[in-house]
């Protein structure tokens, strides 16, 4: 749903971004590639990380991508820990530029307890469960019986992608 007054940009990595003929046309009053971060970021009350973590990706949440961002903006990362700059969040968050952070990620598994970035009050971690409803697991096994099905038959394997 989108709330009155909300503004939604898309933003791609890729060259694949949606066409005049998809459906998120509908969803998004904006959309762009890498070289619209910036102007993005410095647009948005909320930026949420949900990218795939490849060699484009990583730590591309940075000091410049933060600095970048309106003072008081939210970030919220439900992809990968790497995509953020460790160092360059607790410096945002730290001067007060950056307005809260809230995770469903971390740098490092286990999240170590004794992190500083966990000391601020506007911070918010769930354990990587963001995902996990009826509806992903019921996804997930079907995805499993597909794979051991394959693998049975000696059959290429199809309807899977290979992450970090």
């Amino acid at each position: 749903m989108v709330y009155s007054g909300s503004f939604i940009i898309f933003y791609g990595i890729s060259s694949g971004l949606p066409t005049q003929n998809d459906t998120s046309d509908d969803l998004v009053d904006e959309k762009g590639g890498h070289e619209h971060i910036q102007n993005f970021a410095s647009n948005a009350d909320i930026v949420v990380s949900c990218l795939s973590m490849n060699s484009q990706t990583a730590g591309i949440v940075n000091k410049t991508f933060l600095s970048s961002m309106k003072k008081g903006a939210l970030l919220v990362n439900v992809a990968r820990g790497g995509l953020l700059d460790y160092e360059a969040v607790l410096f945002y968050l730290t001067s007060g530029h950056l307005g809260g952070l809230g995770m469903d990620v971390a740098w490092t598994e286990p999240f170590d307890p004794d992190d500083p970035i966990l000391k601020f009050p506007n911070v918010l971690i769930t354990p990587h469960v963001a995902g996990v409803t009826e509806h992903s697991y019921r996804i997930m096994a079907k995805v499993v019986g597909d794979v051991a099905l394959q693998l049975h038959a000696g059959a290429p394997l199809t309807g899977i992608e290979f992450v970090n």
